[in-house]
């Protein structure tokens, strides 16, 4: 069965992290390469078919499915379509954790993203109070950031998600950041944090971090 990417804080992220860390180093590389492109079932068709949400339902029917994977492939996901936004981010936070001179992600609500099947569980590191990142356990692939501040968001590094998607990035998150070493010229907004609060990139989403993450230079 498709496991879900947990939304919670402890509890099953927890048991998450620990079954990831526990998995290093198991299955074989090529195994897993070969599970890519199989047809699954999404959790939410069965839910629907089950009686679920409108809500639900409505994401039973889009068939626009995003897919994606860590560099080694053992961590494998795939996220139904449409995007709450995308946009650049800057933040000491993100660069340090990807070790790049910004991060781009792509929001989605949680409920929309699922690990396929025999794929590793990412494991979890809690990067600041109330915001969590995970990250490939065996190849350390950085991926996905939920934090409380935006309850039922998962947001998912845009680069690992093959080809298209529904939104372009929009704008450039905590600019104030950006490394002097890497001129950025293209025509987005690049939006600073206010008095230690951040700004909104489009349409009232902010795209990184809890309070005290993103701007903490």
């Amino acid at each position: 069965m498709l496991k879900p990417l947990g939304n919670a804080f402890g509890g099953r992220g927890a048991a998450q992290t620990r079954r990831g860390a526990e998995s290093l180093g198991r299955g074989d590389p090529q195994r897993h390469a070969s599970l890519r492109g199989q047809a699954v079932i999404l959790p939410s068709t069965a839910r629907a078919a089950a009686g679920a949400s409108p809500r639900q339902i409505e994401i039973a029917m889009n068939t626009s499915v995003a897919h994606g994977s860590c560099l080694c492939g053992a961590v494998r996901f795939r996220a139904n379509l449409p995007t709450k936004w995308v946009a650049h981010c800057h933040c000491t936070y993100c660069r340090r954790a990807h070790g790049a001179a910004f991060v781009t992600w792509a929001g989605f609500a949680a409920e929309q993203c699922t690990v396929e099947p025999d794929a590793l569980q990412p494991a979890w590191y809690e990067s600041s109070p109330g915001a969590r990142r995970a990250f490939c356990p065996r190849c350390g692939s950085p991926m996905f950031f939920q934090s409380k501040r935006w309850p039922g968001e998962l947001h998912v590094a845009r680069a690992l998600i093959e080809g298209s998607l529904d939104k372009e990035p929009t704008a450039h998150v905590f600019f104030e950041s950006h490394v002097p070493w890497l001129q950025v010229n293209d025509s987005l907004p690049k939006k600073v944090s206010q008095s230690g609060q951040a700004q909104a990139p489009a349409q009232g989403i902010q795209p990184e971090g809890a309070q005290s993450e993103g701007s903490d230079a």
